[in-house]
């Protein structure tokens, strides 16, 4: 509880007033009554304060590593103690419900494991020691989850180690359950098998090698998730996966009789089902990822998690049970037996090697942390930015206080009585820890010795600073960076520390003078006086304020002469000038507070705004600002309070007086080396190096339910509270950024004060905040958001500026400077040579025996008037002489002094030289080093990238090798197939001949066999003709009286004969019918009959032979033989496809024209006009001369004739060694009147089937000609026959 005294009387809050409660309130702390009855009152209360509950934050407020995927809310602290871990067990946090369903049921599975080994005496039977392992292992799991999730949160390593300890604990439960699997559950079928007898040492390996997985997995979090995630999944799957293979057997694929099936079945249907919802719940984050932020704290996955991994673990120990209880008989026959080997030792040796796993992974995260930042600087240094507090006296007796100061780091927040944090009633407390907090009885001085002395010191070595105040409206920001008369704030004591350390090497005024571009010019000494008569010669340009004025008697008692301090180790060889400047950030603009702007009183201007720009190093400054040059603290603070009388301050409910814009005093250090010689600043702008220190008194927050602001007030509350939460989003992305290595954009552009103090936040200095802290009750939610703001910021990480030397001149040259100055001076002042002159009697001797003689001094007459004139005349000269040797020996003391001064140049000359060839080989030696370390490394990844280069060589020549193998092996399976489906071919068509021979002999039979009975039946009917006629004349010559009468001619009878003439002239063996589908046109055989009732059939001998289907070369041989027909009553078919048939048909003409080759002749019965051959239009003619017989010669070919090569498209390529080549030749699949035009020869290609079933090739050859309607005949001349054999193929009987 705080105990703060009441003030002397009550006053109204302001920041006005509260300078005089702090320096009233310290001399009268007390403790009051009323702080004694509020203990009495809610003393409940405060023994619950005993026990202080951790603080919960959000997602934001944690590192990434301590993320739940979809939990928004009930973070622990991430550097919780181990008694705030206890705590939280008694807490509502997203992790309690997860450390409670793993805690309890670990007493369940003890007491289930104490019921067996007591109770059943489980060590004395070897059968039940797997299921005692698997006890053990349900007691460590939920046992090792539980104390992971309690003591997660104490840092980022602990929560890795803490988890180690879980996977492992896991990866051991997942072993017992093979080990009671392979005792108890294994199916009937697999009992004894080789899977069975490795079942054991595989799950084994499996266990450590998970363990080992899943512990990498904590290392690749930050920048891998998703691939962390994923090995976890398979560290946990997998052996699961693995052990269960014969139980999903057992229950879903085995059938028969040597499958398990009893009642146990169902609770392992049980134990299956809730492990895959635990997997599930595990892998999808439901259903918290459909409601992020609904499920904090109750009912998300990873509960969900644990309750179903629990059930399942149940119904799985009940099924081992029942089957250890109803299969032990049968198990103890034919199982394998159970032995220390395959139960405990497996066990022990699983336990000793996770344990060796989690130390081995454990010990990189005690040297180096896991998540590390990818950032662009990882060379610079870093340093979190500071944040103290400071906590105010309370402004009256009565006021409740929400505010206790437990340790000099910490605080403690407790609500009000009227307000309540939770629906019971209870208070929620909450801690928060600083750099340092400082209580009512700090004084300005500790103050600033802890926070702005160090800054200080810093703007001396020329580095840059930033403090700024925060807090609510009235919590004292304004006491503590001003103070009041006699307890000077943070301000006046950074001036008073800053002129004391600089205040003898100061420059002389307008030597700097700044060339608003953030820089500063450095003028010589004619320049710089030139200046100054020029300014104070202007009256219309305000004059600096001088140090000599009196100081203002309000601020002359700030700082004590005792307190007053100095930095050490201030470089005496620079020259240094300090400027002031002092803005404010009203409702997001920027005005100057120390602009002269010129008074109008008719009609008043109101202020200018300022913008912001960036230097060329990248800095933003405020273009246009007023930097006035300072000498002393008083006139530096003599300038402030100039500025701060322009500054808005208005008003309200809660401040008399309230800042309503946030005010920047800019304290700024220009320093320059001297020279060699130590008298002057070197006239060189590269060497000058400026420094800052910005101090800033943010405007306080405030709401406006309780300020009751309105109109121009209410704008600018409006615009505090935004730019303040500008400040606070800008370090919330910084804070990730560090922290989780991503790299969003920083809005400093939202808000003019967090883009004017850009470069500090990115490393150009060092960050100090104090957070002013009004303890009473009615502030209590402000200050809880600027406790968590402040909280946020002390995570954020600067990084600390680098040290800038001035130059490398040699030190001391001032001192140096100052001793020969003083040395010369002293001598100067020595008239009649050097000091040393008269110590040296021979010296003086000669320098008197130099002079002129002296005459005779003696008087003797009082009246003597040439002795004296004689004396005086001797000395003037001697004083002459004297004047001369001194004017000498001063012209030889200064060229003595200006060589040694020269010397004196020279030296320090080339020992700065030295030093920098010094520097310069250093430098060259590092650059050396590091190209060396850079050869050394990139030559061991050129061995390296050449070594895989080998493999990879040696990896593409075995993919080479593979591929040509590969490609050889289907190229022989190419061939193989072409010759198999070429076999096939083949073989079709020796069975499509076979079939076909068959055929036509039967057709032959059977017409033969027709005809021989139509011979029967005719001469049966000549035979009854005869008796007839016989009967007629015997009735006739007995009628007619028996006169003689002529005896008519007896008619012929049909005789054999001429079948056996037909028979002996076909061949031996009937020809084969070709293949109509071979065949490029053919006829069906309706027509071919078609062809042969069109004509009479006894009137010849081929009547007989029209029916059998005759080969070409017979029907060639029959044309020959025939008379010549008349080509009058022949008629040229049409050149169709339906005329185009093997077989010819028999026909009849009138006399032949001429003689041809080849052509079919007919009797004169016979009414046929022209015959078609294969598609060919055969003119008529008569013939004259006996046939001509055919020869048997080689094709002709080869004589320059043009033939027309028809070759149809159903023929084979028959891939002979002998082909017909045919030079000249027209190849056409399909005879034309256009082809045939512009030959004169024509050669058809036939194939059919022979005897044998093979393939039988015939050339039918002919002659073109003319006819008379103008097309195209052809004269068949010869045939020749190409016949292929195979000679391992047997020879086919022939078909007669």
């Amino acid at each position: 509880m705080c105990t703060y005294p009441p003030p002397p009387e009550r006053q109204e809050e302001g920041e006005g007033e509260e300078e005089e409660e702090w320096h009233s309130l310290r001399p009268q702390f007390s403790s009051p009554p009323r702080q004694q009855q509020q203990q009495q009152q809610h003393s409940a209360v405060v023994m619950l304060s005993l026990i202080r509950l951790p603080r919960v934050f959000t997602i934001n407020q944690v590192p990434k590593v301590f993320h739940e995927d979809s939990i928004i809310s009930g973070y622990r602290h991430p550097r919780s103690s181990a008694t705030d871990c206890i705590l939280s067990l008694f807490q509502l946090t997203n992790e309690t419900l997860n450390i409670w369903t793993h805690f309890l049921p670990t007493w369940y599975f003890l007491w289930k494991l104490v019921t067996v080994v007591l109770i059943q005496t489980a060590w004395q039977d070897f059968f039940t020691w797997p299921l005692v392992i698997f006890l053990v292992s349900c007691c460590i799991y939920p046992l090792a989850s539980s104390c992971a999730h309690t003591f997660s949160s104490m840092s980022a390593r602990a929560r890795h180690i803490c988890f180690f300890f879980d996977y492992g604990a896991l990866s051991f439960y997942s072993l017992g359950s093979a080990i009671s699997y392979s005792a108890y559950v294994f199916p009937d079928k697999w009992v004894n098998s080789f899977f069975h007898q490795w079942y054991i040492p595989i799950a084994v390996l499996n266990t450590v090698i998970c363990t080992a997985v899943a512990c990498y997995s904590r290392f690749p979090e930050c920048q891998s998730p998703k691939f962390s995630k994923y090995l976890r999944v398979v560290a946990f799957a997998y052996p699961y996966l693995f052990v269960n293979i014969p139980l999903f057997y057992r229950v879903f694929l085995c059938v028969g009789e040597s499958c398990t099936d009893n009642d146990t079945n169902i609770l392992h249907y049980n134990h299956i089902a809730l492990a895959f919802l635990t997997g599930f719940l595990f892998a999808t984050h439901l259903p918290e990822r459909l409601a992020p932020g609904s499920f904090d704290y109750i009912g998300h996955s990873h509960q969900l998690f644990h309750v179903c991994g629990i059930l399942g673990t149940h119904f799985q120990m009940k099924a081992i049970e029942q089957d250890m209880l109803t299969r032990r008989p049968w198990l103890l026959e034919r199982s394998i037996p159970v032995t220390f080997s395959n139960s405990v030792g497996a066990a022990l040796f699983c336990i000793v090697v996770n344990l060796t796993i989690i130390i081995l992974y454990s010990l990189p995260l005690l040297s180096a942390p896991v998540c590390q930042e990818n950032t662009h600087d990882k060379g610079l240094k870093k340093a979190s930015a500071k944040v103290y507090c400071r906590i105010r006296p309370l402004g009256a007796e009565d006021e409740e206080c929400c505010v206790e100061m437990i340790s000099s780091s910490t605080i403690q927040l407790h609500a009000p009585d009227g307000l309540k944090a939770n629906r019971n009633g209870e208070y929620k407390e909450t801690q928060y820890s600083f750099k340092k907090v400082f209580g009512i009885q700090t004084t300005q001085m500790e103050l600033f010795e802890d926070v702005a002395r160090p800054l200080v010191e810093d703007l001396v070595h020329c580095k840059n600073g930033l403090l700024f105040t925060y807090g609510v409206t009235g919590s004292g920001k304004t006491f503590t960076m001003t103070g009041s008369p006699g307890e000077g704030g943070l301000l006046p004591r950074s001036l008073d520390m800053l002129f004391n350390s600089i205040g003898p090497f100061q420059a002389k005024r307008f030597v700097f003078k700044p060339d608003d571009k953030n820089g500063m010019e450095i003028q010589n000494q004619v320049d710089a006086l030139l200046e100054r008569q020029k300014r104070d010669s202007q009256q219309s340009v305000p004059k600096t304020p001088s140090s000599r004025q009196k100081a203002d008697p309000e601020f002359a008692d700030m700082i004590s002469s005792e307190e007053a301090c100095k930095s050490e180790n201030v470089d005496e060889d620079c020259c240094y000038s300090v400027f002031v400047s002092y803005i404010e950030v009203y409702n997001n603009y920027i005005y100057d507070l120390l602009e002269d702007a010129p008074i109008d009183p008719i009609r008043p201007k109101p202020p200018q705004s300022k913008i912001l720009r960036e230097d060329q190093n990248h800095n933003m400054y405020v273009a246009g600002c007023t930097e006035v040059e300072v000498k002393s603290t008083e006139e530096a603070f003599e300038v402030f309070w100039k500025g701060q009388k322009k500054r808005r301050i208005a008003n309200t409910q809660l401040n008399r007086e309230s800042s309503r814009s946030h005010s920047v005093f800019t304290v700024k250090l220009a320093q320059a080396p001297l020279d060699a010689d130590g008298d002057h600043i070197l006239q060189d702008k590269n060497q000058v190096n400026v420094s800052q220190l910005c101090l800033v008194d943010l405007a306080g927050s405030e709401r406006t339910s309780r300020t009751r602001a309105e109109g121009s007030r209410l704008r600018e509350a409006g615009n505090i509270n935004q730019s303040l939460m500008t400040l606070r989003t800008c370090m919330e992305v910084l804070r990730e950024n560090q922290m989780c290595g991503t790299n969003k954009m920083v809005p400093y552009r939202d808000s003019k004060v967090t883009h004017l103090f850009k470069n500090y936040f990115d490393g150009e200095g060092k960050v100090r905040m104090i957070v002013c802290v009004n303890p009473k009750a009615d502030d209590y939610d402000e200050t809880m958001l600027v406790m968590r703001f402040a909280e946020m910021t002390q995570e954020v990480e600067v990084a600390r500026p680098v040290d800038r030397p001035i130059c490398g001149l040699a030190a001391g040259r001032r001192h140096r400077n100052q001793a020969f100055r003083d040395d010369l001076s002293r001598r100067l002042e020595e008239r009649g040579g050097p000091s040393n002159a008269a110590d040296d009697p021979a010296l003086l001797n000669q320098l008197i025996e130099s002079l002129p003689a002296l005459p005779p001094c003696e008087l003797v007459d009082p009246a003597d008037d040439q002795t004296l004139p004689r004396l005086i005349e001797v000395l003037q000269r001697r004083h002459r002489i004297r004047q001369l040797m001194t004017e000498q020996y001063n012209k030889t003391a200064n060229t003595l002094a200006s060589m040694l001064q020269q010397f004196d140049g020279q030296l320090n000359a080339k020992e700065t030289f030295l030093h920098d060839q010094r520097n310069r080989l250093s430098e060259k030696d590092k650059v050396i080093g590091n190209q060396r370390l850079e050869i050394e490394r990139l030559e061991k990844k050129s061995k390296t990238l050449e070594y895989k280069i080998d493999i990879l060589q040696k990896t593409t020549d075995m993919y080479e090798h593979d591929k040509r193998s590969l490609q050889q092996a289907l190229e022989t399976r190419e061939q193989k197939l072409q010759r198999e489906l070429s076999e096939r071919r083949r073989m079709e068509q020796r069975m499509h001949g076979m079939v076909s021979d068959t055929k036509l002999k039967w057709e032959k039979e059977c017409e033969r066999r027709v005809n021989a009975k139509q011979l029967e039946m005719q001469n049966k009917l000549w035979v009854k003709d005869e008796k007839l006629k016989q009967l007629k004349a015997i009735v006739t010559e007995s009628s007619g009286g028996g006169g003689p009468t002529e005896r008519p001619e007896k008619p012929d009878r049909p005789s054999r004969e001429r079948d056996r003439n037909l028979a002996q002239k076909r061949s031996a063996s009937p020809s084969p019918l070709p293949d109509l589908s071979q065949t490029p046109s053919h006829q069906n055989r309706a027509n071919v009959r078609a062809a042969q009732d069109a004509y009479p059939t006894p009137t010849t001998s081929s009547s007989s032979s029209s029916s059998a289907y005759p080969s070409v070369a017979s029907c060639i041989s029959n044309w020959e033989q025939r008379l010549p027909l008349d080509s009058s009553s022949q008629s040229r078919h049409p050149w169709t496809p339906q005329y185009r048939s093997r077989t010819p048909a028999a026909c009849h003409g009138s006399s032949s024209v001429g003689r041809r080759r080849g052509q079919r002749w007919a009797t004169d019965t016979e009414a046929t006009a022209t015959t078609l051959v294969y598609g060919l239009d055969l003119e008529a003619g008569s013939r004259t001369a006996p046939p001509v017989r055919p020869m048997h010669r080689r094709s002709q070919s080869a004589g320059g004739e043009k033939w027309v090569d028809h070759k149809p498209t159903s023929n084979l390529d028959l891939d002979t060694v002998m082909q017909p080549i045919i030079p000249n030749a027209i190849k056409v699949s399909t005879p034309n009147e256009k082809a045939l035009s512009k030959c004169d020869k024509y050669v058809l290609r036939h194939q059919e089937l022979a005897s044998d079933g093979e393939i039988e090739t015939k050339l039918i050859k002919g002659n073109v000609f003319k006819t008379r309607g103008g097309g195209q005949a052809v004269q068949f001349t010869d045939i020749e026959t190409l016949k292929q054999e195979c000679p391992t193929a047997p020879r086919m009987p022939i078909l007669s």
